[in-house]
């Protein structure tokens, strides 16, 4: 039994006892002592064992080991063919079946997750590596290392009126020029070129104004009823 186990179940004074254990590993041991007589249950049947303490890590899933020397007074009997393990006390006996044990034991899943260290990596990252130039020039106290850090260093050192002196004010209160007039009103001077045999210019509007190209074959009438429909769209 581990000390760690026995000091949980409060078992008293421990006896000193002068013996060397082998473990599984083939390393050897001396025990920290024995306890006698503590009473185990199994099912309905308690036993009085022997314990030697032993100064070892825990295991939670087997905290406790019962040797050979419960076997014998349990007078256990092993079936290894159907897996069955019977203990015996007087005329009353008790079964386990060691397959379907084993296939109910305690998993003892764990999970861990730090998320402080991978937010603090992560400013720290960001303030050393800044993406943006300017945010280099006024938080890095290291030297710049390209074109565009020298850039903003060098515009953040500039007096002002070197700054000023790039720029021009425009007054948008009194613009320079009138608005120009729809092309319905001033029609633009236009360079007429010269077309192909099957076609010829025309005008929507009088004075010669909103200027389209027909074909030169139709009559008066199919003029009229094309030119309402350019009108209308």
């Amino acid at each position: 039994m581990p000390l760690s186990i026995y000091n949980k179940l409060g078992l008293g004074e421990i006896k000193s006892i002068t013996i060397t254990v082998q473990l599984v590993d083939r390393t050897l041991t001396s025990p920290r002592g024995i306890s006698d007589d503590v009473l185990v249950k199994v099912d309905k049947f308690i036993f009085p064992v022997d314990f030697i303490i032993l100064g070892m890590e825990e295991d939670k899933e087997v905290p406790i080991i019962l040797g050979r020397p419960l076997l014998c007074t349990v007078r256990a009997l092993i079936d290894v063919e159907k897996g069955e393990l019977t203990l015996r006390v007087q005329d009353q006996d008790l079964t386990f079946n060691i397959f379907h044990a084993l296939k109910f034991t305690n998993d003892h899943d764990e999970c861990f997750a730090v998320s402080v260290v991978d937010r603090a990596t992560r400013e720290v990252f960001i303030e050393n590596h800044p993406n943006d130039p300017l945010e280099v020039s006024l938080i890095s106290e290291a030297e710049p290392i390209n074109k565009e850090v020298v850039e903003c260093v060098n515009a953040l050192n500039a007096p002002s009126r070197v700054l000023g002196a790039r720029f021009e004010l425009l007054d948008l209160t009194s613009p320079s020029s009138s608005p120009m007039k729809p092309s319905i009103e001033v029609p633009p001077k236009l360079e007429l070129k010269p077309l192909l045999k099957h076609l010829r210019y025309a005008y929507l509007g009088n004075s010669s104004i909103l200027q389209v190209i027909v074909a030169s074959n139709l009559n008066n009438q199919q003029k009229e009823k094309l030119f309402k429909v350019l009108r209308e769209h």
